[in-house]
């Protein structure tokens, strides 16, 4: 029985606060300890560092010059390893759309690499987006939904947490109800859906809204009326959580406080979505997805970009680089932002009494934050890992 006392400054629901947590065999067995230390117990004391629940990871393609899509073992470590030094300890290796092929090696590779500690599920970005849509996505590798891609993505729905899909697109809804039915969770994005449509897509078992605001349709004039597209469904919609990309330069503030008046917070998760070039320094160039040409991305002003620079293309941040800018630059309180990062997706992910909190019975996932942010320590059920 191996039991840690850990002092610090404890992000809670509502709050920091000085305080001490007991930890036992991996779980934390009281999140608000104030007894004295227990004799057997080993005592780590982080004093003014934060301590909060490890960051769980939607949406990221990547790190240190490596893709999940790249389908490689040891790059897939790699960069978990990277996301990890940031705080995050479950993450959802994500795959932009590729060529068909390509989708199916990357699940066989999440099947060989499901037990590892931080694998949280595969989730798919495409290929089935709307191409007026697509962001910073090869066009040339979206399809339409078909049965027998349906069919095929079930075969490895053991590994499937999520699948981003534009519900407007033809035979969507029959497509969605085999991923559904195979219990793998639907997510609107990349999308010119109309509201209407999203409403039927809600109907149809779609519970998520991927990086709302980049590549979703706004409101537009359809005739003598204005109809709402994919993000006033979003905001209206309560059966929908919405990601947010938090490196401060995908989504302004003022969305952000939109969203969050909108939703609350358990209705947004904070996402990185991190391309190959995230926690890199002085890269100038880099690849969403595969390293072809037509992939080619620059980095510049702490972003990648299309190169004639109409689009964002995914994000170079990591977990703690974006609790830096969404409270230290947008003014966001620390336990709200620790909750769009932890609790609200692993809720998403695994319900509501294992992972993502600092509560009695949960896993002992923890990150603990310096005064300006950056990853001090990083522990996995108890035990130091950073």
């Amino acid at each position: 029985m191996a039991r840690t006392l850990f002092r610090g400054q404890i992000v809670r629901a509502e709050k920091v606060e000085a305080g001490a947590m007991l930890v036992e065999d991996g779980k934390i067995l009281c999140a608000d300890y104030r007894g004295e230390a227990p004799e057997s117990a080993e005592i780590v004391d982080f004093g003014k560092r934060y301590l909060l629940p490890g960051f769980v990871e939607l949406h990221a393609h990547g790190g240190g010059g490596e893709d999940f899509g790249d389908c490689d073992a040891d790059a897939f470590s790699r960069i978990c390893a990277l996301h990890l030094s940031h705080g995050v300890t479950r993450i959802c290796p994500t795959l932009t759309a590729c060529a068909w092929e390509r989708t199916l090696a990357f699940l066989r590779l999440c099947e060989r690499m499901r037990t590892h500690p931080m694998f949280a599920g595969a989730h798919l970005e495409g290929p089935f987006l709307s191409p007026q849509m697509c962001g910073a996505q090869n066009t040339a590798c979206l399809l339409r939904p078909t049965a027998s891609y349906a069919a095929q993505l079930c075969d490895h729905r053991v590994v499937i947490s999520r699948m981003t899909l534009a519900p407007e697109l033809p035979d969507a809804d029959a497509f969605a109800q085999q991923l559904w039915k195979a219990g793998i969770a639907l997510s609107v994005g990349h999308s010119d859906a109309d509201a209407e449509t999203v409403r039927r897509a809600v109907s149809l078992g779609y519970t998520q809204v991927t990086h709302l605001f980049c590549s979703t349709s706004a409101r537009k004039k359809r005739g003598s009326y204005v109809i709402g597209g994919v993000a006033e469904a979003a905001l209206t919609e309560d059966a929908l959580t919405v990601e947010l990309i938090g490196d401060g330069h995908h989504i302004c503030r003022e969305s952000f406080l939109l969203t969050l008046r909108c939703k609350g917070t358990d209705g947004v998760c904070v996402v990185s979505d991190a391309m190959r070039a995230a926690g890199q320094t002085g890269v100038t160039e880099s690849f969403l997805g595969a390293k072809l040409p037509e992939n080619r991305v620059i980095v510049e002003d702490g972003v990648a970009k299309l190169p004639d620079r109409s689009s964002f293309a995914g994000s170079v941040a990591v977990g703690d680089t974006m609790v830096a800018a969404l409270c230290g630059r947008y003014g966001l309180p620390l336990w709200t932002v620790s909750a769009m990062m932890s609790r609200v997706p692993a809720r998403l992910l695994y319900g509501a009494n294992r992972y993502g909190e600092l509560k009695d019975g949960f896993a002992a996932d923890l990150a603990v934050l310096d005064a300006d942010y950056r990853t001090h320590a990083v522990y996995l059920a108890g035990k130091r890992v950073y």
